[in-house]
């Protein structure tokens, strides 16, 4: 029961931050609203050395990140969920974020789909769970095409957001694998201390290609600050149920991320949602669901 209220938690986090993600996309871009993010909570994370007790260990654990495999997977992990942020972001800002949540909501049917290809093997229920969130995706992609107000709703076909949502879907699932490696090694605090550092240098880097300066408008802060903290909480829930028991429920309700960027779009942005998008997002929802409870893929040989 702990698991799952720790799950829901999560859930209202990512939900209502991706949501405020929507507005400050549309008003700074999706750089300048993903950096403000990524910083903060960089800098929260890494506060947390500095709690009594914590900081010999921890420097015991940056010499071991540094000099071993641990800097590169958090290299990967920082630049593969900076590009299934960003796509998210964009996705969002684009609309309707009723078709893009759910698509992105389904990376766990596209980690074990790596896991595949790494010579993992999987189990029946696993096979099940892919083939529901994946075809989930598919129809609810048919129907958004087909649908006439969605589309318009949305200002143009929505093609564009469905592509942005299947890039963030493959971005996040092969940056938390990439994470997974660095938890394995160093704990879950480095994991994602790496991935927020690395992703922060990855996504000045590009800004700075393209010539592009962060913009943070005085109007626009406090919503960020906001926006951040969401997120931050979103994942500060799901890590304390992570050291418990109650992981697997914890995984399960905090998929329903989406479902809550769904219903805020529905309520306060009139988006019309027909009966079969609905049953598709169910459907998606569940497949994510009996993952999450399933086995443990077994490692390869």
């Amino acid at each position: 029961m702990e698991g799952a209220l720790w799950g829901i938690g999560s859930a209202i986090g990512f939900g209502f931050g991706d949501f405020t993600a929507r507005f400050t996309s549309r008003r700074i871009g999706a750089e300048s609203s993903l950096l403000a993010v990524l910083i903060i909570g960089f800098v929260g994370l890494t506060l947390l050395f500095f709690l009594p007790g914590a900081g010999a260990a921890a420097g015991r654990q940056f010499s071991a990140w540094v000099s071993g495999p641990g800097i590169w997977w958090s290299l990967g992990s920082g630049g593969a969920n900076l590009f299934g942020l960003l796509c998210l972001y964009k996705a969002l800002a684009r609309g309707p974020i009723s078709l893009a949540a759910p698509i992105v909501a389904a990376y766990p049917a596209a980690v074990l789909v790596y896991l595949v290809f790494l010579g993992y093997v999987l189990m029946p229920v696993h096979l099940g769970g892919i083939v529901a969130t994946l075809g989930g995706v598919i129809l609810l992609s048919r129907l958004a095409e087909g649908d006439a107000p969605t589309a318009a709703s949305a200002g143009e076909r929505p093609t564009e957001t469905i592509r942005l949502a299947v890039f963030s879907m493959c971005g996040l699932a092969l940056g938390l694998l990439c994470a997974q490696e660095v938890t394995e090694l160093h704990g879950p605090l480095w994991g994602a201390w790496g991935r927020h550092g690395f992703g922060t240098m990855w996504l000045l880097a590009w800004m700075a290609a393209r010539g592009q300066m962060p913009k943070f408008p005085r109007g626009i802060r406090l919503l960020l600050v906001l926006q951040a903290l969401l997120e931050g909480a979103g994942s500060l829930f799901l890590f304390v149920a992570g050291t418990g028991g109650g992981r697997p429920l914890a995984a399960v309700f905090s998929s329903n991320f989406a479902a809550v960027v769904v219903v805020l779009g529905w309520l306060f942005l009139r988006e019309r949602i027909s009966l079969a998008q609905w049953l598709s997002m169910g459907v998606i929802l569940a497949g994510v669901s009996v993952l999450a409870l399933s086995p443990e893929v077994l490692p390869p040989g």
